[in-house]
């Protein structure tokens, strides 16, 4: 009697210890990724820029909205950390010049307004939300546009 049960512990231990550590099929994940480049525009330009800058700004997101009156109040937040590089340049297709071939100089006339760019990356920390009251794709547009204004 012994030597049975200690058969049929030893097989259970062998039985379980093979499905939990072993490989586990129903776990895996799988993950397709597909990427397509477009281009949209592709000229010359002759630009000179001036300067350069980088900028941090931490915004922060908050919205509630009210549920059943204001019995119930569901809110969204999110920290966003935006790391900004402004170019300050101008057009050299633009400026205005005359050329002296005889006394060999350059006479600027005019020069263009600058142009100002910003190109900001967004990075979300401490996104946190309700059931009742989600993220969604417009929030972060909403976020976005909210930063470059």
């Amino acid at each position: 009697m012994r030597k049975t049960l200690f058969g049929v512990i030893i097989t259970l231990v062998v039985l379980f210890t093979w499905k939990y550590c072993g490989d586990d099929d129903g776990s895996r994940e799988l993950l397709r990724e597909h990427s397509t480049l477009i281009e949209k525009e592709l000229k010359q330009v002759g630009k000179l820029i001036v300067t350069e800058g980088h900028f941090s700004e931490v915004y922060n997101y908050e919205n509630s909205k009210e549920i059943l009156g204001n019995y119930l109040t569901a809110e969204k937040k999110a920290l966003v950390v935006v790391n900004a590089e402004v170019t300050v340049a101008y057009d050299l297709s633009l400026v205005e010049y005359e050329i002296d071939e005889v006394e060999k100089t350059l006479r600027i006339i005019s020069i263009p307004e600058a142009e100002i760019k910003v190109n900001p990356d967004l990075e979300y920390y401490d996104v946190q939300s309700d059931f009742l009251n989600p993220f969604e794709a417009a929030d972060y547009n909403a976020i976005k546009e909210s930063i470059r204004a």
